[in-house]
Formats: C-alpha cells, sequence, structure tokens
C-alpha cells in the first residue's frame, strides 16, 4: 500500500460513515445536520421554514392486555398529532419529506428531484 492509499483511506472512511447516517435518517440543510429524533423547533431553527407542510391527527389505540375471560382489555384511544414537512433543496437536489409525531421526527425520505 502507497502513501498516498495511506492518506485517502481515512477520507474514504469518512465518506462512507457518512453515506451509511444519511440512509438511516439524517440530512443535511444550510450546513447542518437534522437526524431522526429533533424536534420541530429545531428543526425549523437549522433550516428555515419547509417548501410545503401538511398536518392531521390520526386515533391510535394502546395498551392491551388480554382478561381472564379471553377478552380484552387496558385498551385506550390517543391523538396524535402528524406533521410532514417537504423541502425542496434545489434544482437537482432530492427533496426531503420530513415526518413529526408529536413534534418529534420521526421519519427522514428522499423525494423526487427539487425545481
Amino acid at each position: 500500500m502507497t502513501k498516498k492509499h495511506i492518506l485517502l483511506a481515512p477520507a474514504f472512511v469518512l465518506a462512507f460513515i457518512f453515506c451509511c447516517v444519511a440512509g438511516i435518517g439524517a440530512f443535511e440543510c444550510d450546513n447542518k445536520f437534522v437526524s431522526v429524533g429533533s424536534f420541530k423547533d429545531e428543526v425549523l431553527s437549522r433550516c428555515g421554514p419547509p417548501s410545503m407542510s401538511d398536518s392531521w391527527q390520526e386515533e391510535r389505540r394502546v395498551g392491551g392486555y388480554i382478561r381472564d375471560n379471553g377478552q380484552l382489555g387496558g385498551v385506550r384511544s390517543v391523538l396524535v398529532n402528524i406533521d410532514r414537512w417537504t423541502y425542496n433543496l434545489g434544482s437537482g437536489k432530492f427533496m426531503q419529506i420530513l415526518t413529526f409525531e408529536n413534534a418529534k421526527l420521526i421519519k427522514i425520505e428522499t423525494g423526487g428531484i427539487g425545481y
């Protein structure tokens, strides 16, 4: 292995790690990283307002256990606030779609090419 290869190896490893991290729920906006687990106010301060947004509520059933008589007990419904923000990062770049549940970022998806 040449000296050039030894010097390039750490850069390659860092690039590989960055690609893997981005694939599991992170993206860069305005030279700052946003990742799953961030809150809406943090994303807003790092990335600014989204190009598009949508909000709704979903009812979710939580809890539950089987009673001695075989019936389901302890189930209750809760309302979850869902926000979906889309960041159009510009021509030739993929849009980023962020999904929040109760103000916490739970998913980052890559959308189509921006404009």
